[in-house]
């Protein structure tokens, strides 16, 4: 049957676009098609394929959401919708766009969060869904999780660190997300002078993409003024290990998130993190074991002095937040659980 067996996954953006939700989409498409499933991702702007599918998987309520529905119901065929972030953090309580993923949920024949948090959350804020929502972690792709001798690290250390000019005493701060106004960068360009001014060696190095045109201005026009901020454009997929590697600190401002792909990233690569304390951080990362959580201005320069300055503790939690991540975020775990799901919808409720 999996090899018979039609997935669509409808993605919220372009793919190939270097956000969270492409990475996980991507991920997941290659972990069902490892294990016999026949998959097509569809991006907004593609047309339609014209066979049916077996099953339709929209990531992201509100923007995928909808065209998810209305192929599921076109072809009678199952419908799974996975909560990515904004759209239960954010467009959930928007009044202009809560109908529509209210009305996406209440349609769907399953629905997929990070934790179980989430989960809770989800069922105490949309009525009548509560046996319907399943807990699947985000995973990480495997070459996050290669062990790399110290030799390789340490030459590709050097090697991306003169390509962003930054000197072998540098501490590096790094933030590898795309701008906008949701992870709020913003924040860590107030934030990082009070450090700076105690620890010149400290940078703070951006790499992402401009998401929002008039937020990525500001955020530019703040950026030159602050020393000892770069920022460098979107890094290609292939590059990211790399590029934490010339990491010291990976750091996550984000006001709201799902699980950040990018934490994942960093923990699975042993390099210490640093990230508001909003509820999915706190899920993935605990104070004192697995990282560092901030909540304000002063709480990020202090804990940033801590990682700086003590060695012994950057590497205590590395390692446990390596171990950590091996142990609960497979990318074969996560494709089998889709799997699970997607063969008991099909059983549960065969289409015609």
């Amino acid at each position: 049957m999996l090899r018979r067996l039609q997935v669509l996954l409808v993605a919220p953006y372009p793919l190939g676009q270097p956000r969270g939700n492409s990475v996980t989409i991507e991920r997941i498409a290659r972990g069902l098609r490892q294990q016999g499933a026949r998959v097509t991702l569809l991006s907004p702007a593609q047309p339609v394929p014209r066979r049916r599918f077996d099953l339709v998987h929209a990531f992201h309520a509100y923007r995928a959401g909808p065209r998810g529905l209305t192929l599921s119901q076109q072809w009678n065929a199952a419908l799974v919708v996975t909560l990515t972030g904004t759209d239960f953090n954010h467009d959930l309580r928007l009044p202009a766009r809560r109908s529509v993923v209210r009305r996406v949920l209440k349609q769907a024949d399953a629905l997929i969060v990070f934790d179980a948090q989430a989960r809770q959350r989800l069922r105490e804020r949309v009525a009548g869904v509560a046996g319907r929502v399943r807990v699947v972690p985000q995973a990480v792709d495997p070459c996050f999780l290669s062990r790399w001798g110290k030799g390789k690290r340490d030459a590709l250390r050097r090697q991306w660190r003169r390509r962003l000019q930054l000197k072998e005493s540098d501490f590096v701060f790094l933030y590898p997300s795309g701008i906008r106004a949701v992870k709020d960068p913003l924040f860590l360009l107030r934030a990082f002078p009070h450090l700076r001014r105690k620890h010149p060696q400290a940078r703070l190095l951006f790499a992402g993409p401009m998401l929002e045109r008039d937020y990525g201005r500001r955020f530019l026009a703040q950026a030159k003024k602050v020393p000892g901020v770069t920022y460098r454009a979107a890094v290609a997929p292939g590059a990211m290990p790399s590029l934490y590697a010339a990491a010291d600190v990976v750091v996550n401002s984000s006001r709201s998130e799902g699980m950040s792909n990018s934490l994942l990233e960093a923990m699975g690569m042993g390099v210490p993190v640093l990230v508001r304390a909003i509820d999915a951080n706190r899920n993935l990362v605990h104070e004192g074991r697995t990282g560092l959580l901030f909540r304000n201005a002063r709480e990020f320069a202090r804990q940033a002095e801590r990682l700086l300055v003590d060695a012994a503790l950057r590497r205590k939690l590395a390692a446990r937040a390596r171990s950590l991540v091996r142990r609960r975020h497979d990318p074969r775990a996560e494709a089998t659980a889709h799997l699970r799901l997607y063969r008991r919808l099909l059983k549960e409720q065969p289409r015609a």
